[in-house]
Parts: C-alpha cells; sequence; structure tokens
C-alpha cells in the first residue's frame, strides 16, 4: 500500500511569500497587514521573497533532496472566498525541490523508517474567514 500526504508548512520568515506584508498571524485584527496584492487588486504584481527561498534550499538540503537550478511558478485558478486573487500561485510543473527521503527511528530505537519525499514547492497560501459571533439585538 502506498499513502501519500500533502503537508504545508509555514515558514517563519519576516515577510510574507509574495509581497513584503508582514507575516503575522497572532494578536494582530484581521486585514492589517494587506497590500494590494493580498487583496487581488488589479495590476498588483508578486515579488517574491528571497529569505522563503534560501528556506527551501536549506529544506531540500537538510531531506537530501534534489534542490532544482531551474524552478517556475504556475497559477492554479480557485473561486474562494478566501482567495482574493481568485488563483493560487505554486510550482505545480517545475517545484524547487524533488526527490528527497527522511529517515526516522520507531520501536524505542530499534528499527529505522525512510519516507520519500516526492517533491516540495513554494506557494501561496488562502486566506482565512473568521466567522464572528452573531450580534444580540
Amino acid at each position: 500500500m502506498t499513502i501519500g500526504l500533502e503537508i504545508h508548512l509555514k515558514l517563519n520568515t519576516a515577510n510574507k511569500v509574495y509581497c513584503r506584508c508582514k507575516n503575522e498571524d497572532f494578536d494582530v485584527p484581521a486585514n492589517t497587514n494587506v497590500c494590494p496584492f493580498c487583496t487581488g487588486q488589479p495590476g498588483a504584481l508578486p515579488e517574491l521573497n528571497m529569505q522563503v527561498v534560501e528556506k527551501a534550499i536549506r529544506l531540500g538540503k537538510a531531506i537530501n533532496a534534489t534542490v532544482n537550478t531551474i524552478s517556475s511558478f504556475d497559477r492554479k485558478v480557485y473561486t474562494y472566498p478566501d482567495l482574493p486573487s481568485g488563483y493560487q500561485i505554486t510550482q505545480f510543473h517545475h517545484p524547487i525541490i524533488q526527490n528527497g527521503k527522511v529517515s526516522f527511528w520507531i520501536n524505542n530505537y530499534a528499527e529505522t523508517r525512510t519516507v520519500k519525499v516526492s517533491e516540495a514547492h513554494i506557494e501561496s497560501d488562502t486566506a482565512k474567514i473568521l466567522p464572528t459571533p452573531a450580534s444580540s439585538s
């Protein structure tokens, strides 16, 4: 049996992946760290955060993966209410990392298991909709 998992990681970077907005989640009111790109404004273009690329390369090295010298970005169109641009930027066709592996021990260090990592890519994620409690009138 082969089981595939898609795991999302949030990198610890000062700014978001495709703009210069602060990458803060906690203790900030909703829609505080947004810009024209975040909100999907016409003509707003992404600006890749090089700190994200550096961390992706470090991940590739850590899992003994191939770090591709050429990678590209693609648009996947989604119509989610928490994705104002209407598309996700991803590395669907040419990811930055391929063919890695992670080994770990099980059974109190008696056995080793290895999990293959087929690819890791940089992509934008959707925002999040926070429900507000119904107001009582």
